[in-house]
């Protein structure tokens, strides 16, 4: 009886018994890929072990689930592409009951098929994401060094297409400076003539791009978040510093900025061999192709103090303002003094003039005219002496009827009220006669 009466009170998720148990261990394994790695790095490597032992348990049974929601992840959480990267590095290194392989040969054939379609859709935030996880799989060991770099050259080399638009050149050079920042310790490591030269192929850009960097309009100043000449940079010129300053000695392609978390793996993953990528094509551009660039309007500004604060804007870093010194914005004689900015200026079109006439310019030297002469305001009437108009004249209010008194109510009263129409049913509207029979001496009509 306890138990009965223990069981009629315990409270019943109703939503919990309604959803099917499959559809509940979907929604919790894409929490948990989703999710991780957004409370604490600082224990990411036991998350990540914990998460990549529940996946690989679903593998048999969720494997297209789990690839779809790690490859949408990478897309819509660029960021944290390292993360990912590290977990398919421990899925395929600890695949229990998968044959060797053939995880990391899925998420290697899923990533080129994602990746060129997004080329040649010309989805440039996925080419980005996509491009950046390739980079993190070599990181990781599950592909191969040398297809992540001639990926990364195949972009490269749409700088050296014919009659190439500067946008179009200068926002893969980015991918691929995007790129170089985090796999440049595993490309220097596992590959470094290959990776030098894709580095000077770089620098060689860039020393070429400033031509056509100084062709952009005036207005157009690069993105930062001031707008000062010296505390700007376009986006190459930024990832471009960036690439610089972690292939010197003083950083060695590591930065506690950057997140690498299959360093902490790296005996787990040594014993996976790497897949090459899929080879991909970069379609031509058509016309509607944008390529985002990161610029901002500058309209307003204060001058420099030495006076050549707008020819430094047009020489800021590498082509960041715009072709050539663009006109100034006072004459000869300078910007106006600082004390003149705390008189405003006057309200009126010619200030020695002064203000308008006053208000009555429209009368003479007697002013407004007055609202009422002497007598006062008009009378209300017409005629003031004699009063109010008679609501009536002298015979009174008219009569209501005539002598006859009020009409009729017909039209002959004589002839009394119209006769009412003759109803069947009331015995005393008939005549001699009586009602008329319901039926003739035939009797009713037959039923059929």
């Amino acid at each position: 009886h306890a138990s009965a009466h223990a069981s009629t009170h315990m409270p019943v998720n109703k939503r919990a018994r309604e959803e099917p148990e499959e559809e509940s261990i979907e929604k919790r394994l894409v929490n948990l890929i989703v999710r991780i790695g957004d409370r604490s790095i600082a224990d990411l490597n036991s998350h990540l072990r914990g998460l990549a032992a529940a996946l690989t348990a679903e593998l048999p049974t969720s494997r297209t689930l789990i690839y779809d929601t790690i490859l949408d992840c990478v897309r819509g959480l660029q960021p944290k592409a390292p993360i990912y990267g590290a977990l398919c590095g421990l899925l395929a290194a600890n695949p229990q009951g998968e044959p060797d392989g053939v995880v990391a040969a899925d998420i290697v054939a899923q990533l080129g098929r994602e990746l060129q379609e997004a080329l040649d859709v010309h989805a440039t935030f996925s080419i980005r994401a996509f491009c950046r996880f390739a980079i993190e799989l070599a990181n990781a060991r599950v592909a191969s060094v040398d297809s992540a770099l001639a990926l990364l050259e195949t972009l490269l080399a749409v700088t050296a297409e014919p009659g190439v638009l500067p946008a179009r050149a200068e926002w893969f050079a980015c991918v691929v400076l995007d790129s170089l920042a985090l796999g440049g310790e595993v490309f220097t490591r596992d590959a470094p003539e290959r990776s030098a030269a894709l580095l000077g192929a770089v620098r060689a850009y860039a020393a070429t791009r400033g031509a056509d960097a100084l062709s952009a309009p005036a207005l157009l100043l690069p993105y930062g978040g001031a707008t000062r000449p010296g505390e700007v940079t376009e986006h190459f010129d930024a990832l471009f510093a960036l690439v610089e300053a972690l292939s010197s000695d003083s950083y060695h392609w590591r930065s506690s900025l950057l997140l690498a978390p299959s360093r902490s793996f790296a005996s787990e993953l040594a014993a996976l061999e790497p897949l090459p990528l899929p080879t991909v094509s970069v379609p031509a551009h058509t016309r509607g192709c944008t390529y985002p660039c990161l610029r901002r309007l500058r309209l307003c500004s204060e001058p420099a103090a030495d006076g050549d604060g707008d020819a430094a804007m047009g020489d800021d870093g590498g082509g960041g303002g715009g072709g050539g010194a663009p006109p100034p914005r006072y004459d000869d004689r300078g910007p106006p003094p600082r004390d003149d900015y705390d008189r405003p200026p006057p309200r009126y079109d010619d200030y020695d003039r002064g203000p308008p006439p006053p208000r009555y310019d429209r009368y003479d030297d007697r002013g407004p005219p007055p609202r009422y002469d002497d007598r006062g305001p008009p009378p209300r009437f017409d005629d003031y002496d004699r009063g109010p108009p008679p609501r009536y004249d002298d015979r009174g209010p008219p009569p209501r009827y005539d002598d006859r008194g009020p009409p009729p109510r017909y039209d002959d009263y004589d002839r009394g009220p119209p006769p009412r129409e003759r109803d069947y049913y009331d015995e005393r509207r008939y005549d001699d006669r009586g009602p008329p029979p319901r039926y003739d001496d035939r009797g009713p009509p037959p039923r059929y």
